[in-house]
């Protein structure tokens, strides 16, 4: 009976050590960890390496020709870490959207090319199990671009036109 009894608390007390101990691990699982940054405190953060994702929705716009596309900032988040670097545009190309990294003054400390998310280059196998390609125009398309934050950058300006036209602003993010 005494061993019973004794085997009987030896269980409760390992269960309940048990139930602790997952409980503890279960906290700190779900604590916030310093690898994925909060936006203010890492811009603000010029010495650590920091990706910015910033996701936009591309809009036809119908109500302004002229225009031709309504961009939104529909979220932006970081991320510490370092981005490979980015290919170069070849000379005689040009994208039609371009993502400027500006300091407080508007230099451009970084200009990087973005292509038309609404027009859509689709490769497909066809009936005669071939390949073929479509291009297909969206009226809105998401698109997320991922930069590498660089020390200095206040603005962050969505532009429209080739290298060799005036910019047109589509859209502003403000760093404060």
């Amino acid at each position: 009976m005494r061993g019973n009894l004794f085997n009987y608390l030896k269980n409760n007390i390992l269960k309940t050590v048990l139930l602790f101990l997952m409980a503890l691990l279960l906290s700190e699982a779900c604590r916030p960890t310093s690898a994925i940054a909060r936006p203010e405190r890492v811009m603000q953060q010029d010495t650590t390496p920091t990706i910015l994702f910033l996701n936009y929705l591309f809009k036809q716009d119908t109500l302004n020709p002229q225009k031709r596309v309504q961009v939104n900032l529909l979220s932006h988040s970081t991320a510490q870490g370092k981005l490979k670097p980015a290919l170069a545009v070849q000379p005689g190309e040009d994208a039609r959207f371009w993502v400027c990294l500006k300091d407080a003054k508007g230099q451009v400390l970084q200009r990087i090319p973005l292509d038309n998310p609404l027009v859509q280059n689709l490769e497909y196998l066809g009936e005669d199990n071939q390949f073929a390609r479509k291009t297909i125009q969206m009226a809105q398309w998401p698109v997320t671009v991922r930069l590498q934050f660089l020390p200095g950058t206040r603005r962050i300006t969505l532009e429209t036109g080739t290298s060799t036209q005036k910019a047109s602003i589509l859209n502003t993010f403000k760093i404060e």
